[in-house]
């Protein structure tokens, strides 16, 4: 992947088209936005790292041709950016193939980014502010042999490789992906995100993503990880703790005391609760009849609880 961490260029600027302009009726709509996943879950104080994706829309586009190229600078709060990427990420264009006005271009014609006419992409340095950290990738077409993203749809435009800690608290935490100007060190200002189409800069809508970070939810008692409390638990820890059976994919389930160890003292007070007369649970939060976490953070972690998906 080409990289430019220092200096990013800008894509080529004619006539700007104002917001308002790009909304009317009469002329196409531009929208930047993300493709990220639900949720990311993880043990407390847990680092994860996550892949998503920023993608362009075109929508009422009354031409034939699509846009030819872009610039766009993402900030992330709540995590930072490791990484922002071209590689293997192919649009759909439309490719005037061999020059000739009079033969009719390639449609469609998929196109990886990194190879595009000039694309760059980077984490810019350090951190911006208290909003995280920033990135910026700027991609133009092949113009030698015209080549346009096709009038309408949705593609991806960039990868970003994100990482974020799941929360120590019980609360989930959000992490904020934005489109925001990003700081270029000198003049002629910060980097800012738009399209040219039809060899005008326009500055296109942008939506916000967020993607929430919480602490993996389990049942406590349940060894096993079959989404119930049941006698099977207690066998299948003393299996685990003295005859090298697998342990457990989600430890703090199987922590039933909630003591930050798993040992004998575990299948001991499930086999207490699961045989006593009282209707509730004695087993410390969730218990074992809710999906939750912990009050005091889980410590052995779990990795990973499917009954709680």
């Amino acid at each position: 992947m080409k990289r430019f961490p220092i200096a990013v260029l800008p894509i080529r600027t004619g006539l700007v088209i104002s917001a308002n302009l790009a909304a009317q009726d009469s002329g196409p709509n531009f929208i930047l936005g993300f493709e990220v996943p639900e949720g990311i879950t993880g043990a407390a104080g847990e680092i994860r790292t996550f892949e998503a994706y920023v993608t362009l829309t075109t929508l009422d586009n009354p031409s034939p041709e699509g846009v030819q190229g872009w610039l766009v600078a993402v900030q992330v709060e709540g995590g930072v950016f490791r990484e922002i990427s071209l590689a293997g990420l192919e649009v759909s264009t439309i490719f005037d193939h061999d020059g000739d006005p009079s033969t009719p271009p390639v449609e469609p014609y998929l196109q990886d980014l990194e190879e595009a006419g000039f694309a760059v992409a980077a984490v810019t340095q350090g951190q911006v502010g208290e909003r995280g950290t920033c990135a910026v990738a700027s991609v133009v077409l092949h113009q030698a042999q015209r080549m346009v993203l096709e009038p309408n749809g949705t593609q991806r435009i960039a990868r970003l490789t994100v990482e974020a800690a799941i929360p120590v608290g019980p609360d989930c935490a959000p992490l904020s992906l934005e489109f925001s100007p990003c700081p270029r060190g000198g003049p002629p200002g910060p980097w800012d995100s738009k399209v040219t189409f039809l060899d005008a800069t326009w500055y296109p809508r942008t939506d916000p993503a967020q993607v929430v970070l919480c602490r993996t939810p389990f049942r406590r008692g349940d060894f096993n990880g079959d989404g119930q409390e049941d006698i099977s638990d207690p066998i299948a820890e003393l299996g685990y703790l003295y005859l090298d059976a697998p342990a457990p994919a989600c430890r703090s389930a199987a922590d039933a005391n909630d003591d930050g160890q798993l040992d004998i003292t575990d299948p001991v007070i499930m086999l207490l609760d699961l045989f006593s007369p009282e209707v509730t649970s004695s087993l410390p939060p969730p218990g074992p009849f809710a999906c939750g976490v912990g009050e005091r953070g889980d410590p052995l972690g779990c990795e990973s609880y499917p009954a709680c998906r």
